[in-house]
């Protein structure tokens, strides 16, 4: 992954300074100390851009870091095919990938790992395949081994199906379905179980949204009312059209329709289900997060440029030698209206009588009723 390339890419931003702006994040410089102080390396990079493409390095080294984790796992299971390979390195999304490893993960205990210990993978395959050659319980009977913990033809069944279940919740493309579908299609419903003081989330108290229009602040409400333990949250949708979509590969031209509906009703409610409801939750709050972010640092600027001089005309100043002294100026409202720079702290006596000249018609031009001006580099020459 070329890191630097993808970052430049998504905040439209040069190669070249997202490469600089790397190599000194690295070095163990500050987002502030870059953007004030090494502009001429970064090619100008503001401290917006530099905080993006901080939070976005940050990620896709995680997500390259799981991605070789992931790709030396397969390998050495022997099962790292060079399309697989291709497919992986694609992945866009930590969530992508780990659907991707999801069937070559190195599992714990489950029903299923228990059914193929006990010899029953032949017959989950004898069920997939759907031509009954014989009847169903005639094949199970092959496979009865109480030694093994198969004691009759009901358990070979039963631990054949909770093979192939798992093998349908392993799908990346029926759990990424899944998410599209919740997200598209789904409700966020919610119900009071008991009451704070104040009764704080009566209006949660039996509410129901789409998923793809619940706005931000209620979310995150709604998670710390459950919390809480003042509301339970659930989804709501339609489980039809995601069983219509597995059932298409399973069920078509199949002598085994009534045992494969129920393993893929079981697959659903059982395994499928509750992990991406959990993963539409998690990706729903974190952008939540985000915004409820943004919404205040857009609050805490609003009430940091208020006017604290009212109906008086503000020419801020800010000294500096290596880059030129910054200065902007706002109107009886603390409205911006220009901003410049002057060179007056460096170079020969001429330019510098050239730069004051400048400076002079800025303040003629804009009449100031005060100068704010900043105590750092060369403020005690400007005064």
């Amino acid at each position: 992954m070329n890191i630097a390339n993808t970052i430049a890419t998504e905040l439209n931003l040069k190669e070249s300074s997202v490469v600089a702006a790397i190599a000194l994040l690295d070095d163990g410089n500050t987002v502030p100390f870059i953007a004030r102080y090494r502009k001429e390396v970064t090619g100008n990079l503001t401290d917006a851009d530099l905080r993006k493409l901080e939070e976005r390095l940050t990620y896709l080294r995680s997500l390259q870091e799981r991605m070789d984790t992931v790709l030396a796992s397969i390998e050495e299971q022997g099962l790292l095919t060079d399309e697989l390979r291709a497919t992986i390195l694609e992945v866009k999304t930590l969530s992508e990938l780990e659907d991707l490893y999801r069937p070559y993960k190195p599992k714990r205990k489950t029903r299923a790992s228990i059914a193929k210990e006990r010899g029953l993978q032949g017959l989950a395959d004898y069920i997939k395949k759907g031509r009954a050659i014989l009847p169903l319980n005639v094949e199970a009977r092959k496979y009865i081994n109480p030694e093994k913990g198969v004691n009759n033809e009901e358990e070979a069944i039963a631990g054949a199906k909770d093979i192939i279940a798992e093998e349908i919740s392993d799908n990346p493309d029926y759990r990424a379905f899944g998410k599209r579908h919740i997200f598209f299609h789904g409700f966020l419903c919610s119900k009071e179980i008991a009451k704070d003081e104040k009764d704080t989330y009566a209006n949660y108290a039996s509410y129901r949204e789409a998923v793809k229009t619940l706005p931000p602040h209620r979310l995150l409400a709604i998670n710390r009312g459950e919390k809480e333990k003042c509301l339970r949250v659930s989804f709501e949708y339609e489980i039809e059209p995601f069983f219509n979509h597995i059932a298409y590969k399973y069920l078509y031209k199949n002598d085994f329709k009534d045992v494969l509906t129920d393993t893929i009703n079981d697959a659903l409610k059982r395994l499928i289900l509750p992990s991406i409801e959990t993963e539409v939750w998690n990706e729903k709050f974190e952008k939540a997060e985000d915004k409820s972010l943004e919404v205040f640092k857009a609050n805490t600027r609003s009430l940091l440029l208020y006017p604290p001089l009212k109906d008086k005309r503000v020419l801020g100043f800010d000294p500096g030698i290596r880059t030129g002294c910054k200065w902007a100026m706002v109107n009886t409202s603390g409205i911006y209206e220009s901003v410049g720079v002057s060179f007056i702290t460096r170079g020969d006596k001429e330019s510098i009588e050239r730069e004051k000249g400048r400076l002079l018609e800025v303040l003629k031009r804009a009449k100031p009723d005060y100068i704010a001006l900043g105590n750092g580099t060369a403020s005690r020459e400007l005064r």
